[in-house]
């Protein structure tokens, strides 16, 4: 007698990777905080320490990307310009589409 299925079963592929918009948002994002970054730090000038680097892989056709931590006005900057982008976008659409409306009937 065949076992009992448990349920449906599900294929995993490989985690979601970031679309290029993804990537070039990260990529602004990194570029903007570098130059907001301080040349003059106050205290001691001690090396930070580096974690020894991790030998790359050959051939692999993944890109990478940086984490690059953004304070919260900044992160909502990018959220308002991204939502008046989607208003105007939206907007214009609803405007071509109600144009071809009238032009159609």
């Amino acid at each position: 007698m065949a076992p009992a299925s448990k349920g449906p079963t599900r294929r995993r592929g490989p985690a979601t990777r970031p679309s290029r918009d993804q990537l070039r948002a990260a990529e602004v994002r990194a570029r903007q905080t570098r130059e907001h970054v301080p040349t003059e730090v106050a205290g001691p000038t001690e090396p930070l320490p580096v974690a020894p680097r991790r030998p790359s892989r050959v051939g692999g056709s993944r890109p990478t990307s940086r984490v690059v931590p953004l304070s919260r006005d900044e992160e909502y900057r990018y959220i308002r310009s991204d939502l008046r982008r989607l208003v105007i976008t939206a907007g214009s659409l609803l405007a071509v589409m109600l144009g071809l409306l009238v032009i159609v009937e």
